[in-house]
């Protein structure tokens, strides 16, 4: 059994391999995150690292985007720091 401290956490990963990254979200997958009920984490991974942020992060960085016309998010690096 697990400590009482110890909860259940969906981790998403978002990769990019360019000198500039950036990383697309789409909205349906935040909203199937989000209706999940439990805590989400973003994780994204780029040639200098890696950056996560909680669920309520990335709600605060989309809040400020419009969604591009393939229905995503487009995230920079400047976005996440």
């Amino acid at each position: 059994m697990l400590s009482s401290n110890v909860r259940q956490a969906l981790i998403y990963h978002k990769n990019s391999n360019l000198v500039d990254p950036w990383w697309g979200i789409y909205h349906n997958q935040l909203r199937e995150l989000e209706e999940n009920g439990v805590d989400y984490y973003v994780r994204f991974n780029y040639p200098g690292g890696t950056i996560t942020l909680t669920g309520d992060q990335i709600k605060a960085i989309v809040t400020k985007k419009n969604i591009a016309m393939d229905g995503a998010y487009k995230i920079v690096l400047r976005d996440i720091i």
